[in-house]
């Protein structure tokens, strides 16, 4: 499942550190029902590009949910998908998941 990250940066470009380290920074989305934070994500689908999934998944889980018009939306996922496309994998494979069970 892929998650958006990037190297905390300051506003001279440089990497921002603490206590040596640098900082990593992720997405997060607030699921207003459920009353709690969540990373946007799921699985990409067999022949997705990453590019895709990470669009569709971010779109799903917090533009969905967005007060905007379709219109907006729409504008809104085409400058994410622009951003997307800079993007690297860093980890293609598989990871266990504690919801996954023999019973499935």
């Amino acid at each position: 499942e892929p998650i958006i990250t990037r190297w905390a940066r300051d506003n001279t470009g440089g990497q921002i550190k603490l206590n040596g380290l640098p900082v990593l920074e992720f997405v997060g989305v607030f699921l207003r029902e459920a009353k709690c934070w969540s990373i946007p994500g799921g699985p990409i689908r067999h022949g997705e590009h990453l590019t895709e999934a990470l669009s569709r998944e971010f779109s799903e889980d917090a533009l969905g949910s967005l007060a905007a018009s379709e219109e907006e939306k729409m504008l809104r996922m085409l400058m994410l998908r622009e951003h997307l496309e800079l993007g690297i994998a860093v980890y293609k494979g598989y990871v266990d998941d504690p919801r996954n069970t023999d019973n499935a």
